[in-house]
């Protein structure tokens, strides 16, 4: 299974396999993580773990482009 190191590298992954031109994706730092709330990253970052997100939607990804948190958005 490949893993992706960058947010360029998982991002360039998103496009070669259809995405838009304009996909973009940047790493979740654990300060995003705290701000909302996402208790998974939280703990995981600080062992080594990396997460991406993607810019337009707020979805998050593992680093091997699986998606782990889907951020739908409440209607109310």
């Amino acid at each position: 299974m490949k893993r992706y190191n960058t947010a360029k590298e998982i991002t360039d992954a998103f496009m070669a396999d259809g995405w838009s031109d304009d996909t973009s994706l940047h790493e979740l730092t654990l300060e995003e993580a705290e701000e909302k709330g996402l208790s998974f990253a939280i703990y995981e970052i600080p062992c080594g773990e990396k997460y991406y997100v993607m810019d337009a939607n707020g979805n998050v990804y593992d680093d091997s482009g699986k998606i782990v948190y889907y951020n739908i958005r409440c209607a109310f």
